[in-house]
């Protein structure tokens, strides 16, 4: 799913701005994990949730290149390609830290106390990218020459 979703995620974030784009896939991810906890059964959620994280990718490769001057764009999009890397790696890091905390496999009830507390952190970032300023600039003007040092 997420190389269909991905590039179709960076058609809105370039018309109406990342901060919607970012808010769906957020909702996207909360309802997943929150579907799968109340609902526990096979396969229910995992759609929602696959297609949440490949929205995320085009608004953010579009933040960063709009934020670097063209000739400071390949390092603009080397940095947010290892952030992102990093990023899951972290993020499924903490994930399955707080699920051994708060969940486990020895009953369906543990193992849904880790998705509840998965959904929460979810919702958390939703709240955050609700919360966040918007951003005022429509990007950098192509034409501008490079600032001096």
């Amino acid at each position: 799913m997420p190389v269909f979703l991905a590039p179709i995620g960076g058609i809105p974030a370039t018309g109406s701005g990342n901060r919607p784009v970012m808010i769906i896939a957020w909702a996207l991810e909360a309802a997943a994990f929150t579907w799968l906890a109340a609902l526990p059964r096979p396969a229910a959620g995992a759609d929602h949730g696959g297609a949440g994280l490949p929205l995320f990718w085009a608004p953010i490769a579009n933040a960063s290149l709009s934020a670097a001057r063209p000739h400071e764009q390949g390092q603009a999009s080397g940095t947010a390609a290892a952030v992102r890397e990093l990023a899951i790696v972290l993020g499924i890091a903490v994930l399955a830290s707080t699920f051994v905390a708060h969940g486990s496999y020895t009953s369906p009830t543990a193992f849904i106390g880790g998705l509840w507390l998965a959904a929460g952190l979810a919702a958390a970032g939703l709240l955050v990218t609700l919360l966040a300023p918007r951003s005022t600039e429509q990007g950098l003007n192509v034409g501008l020459e490079p600032r001096d040092p």
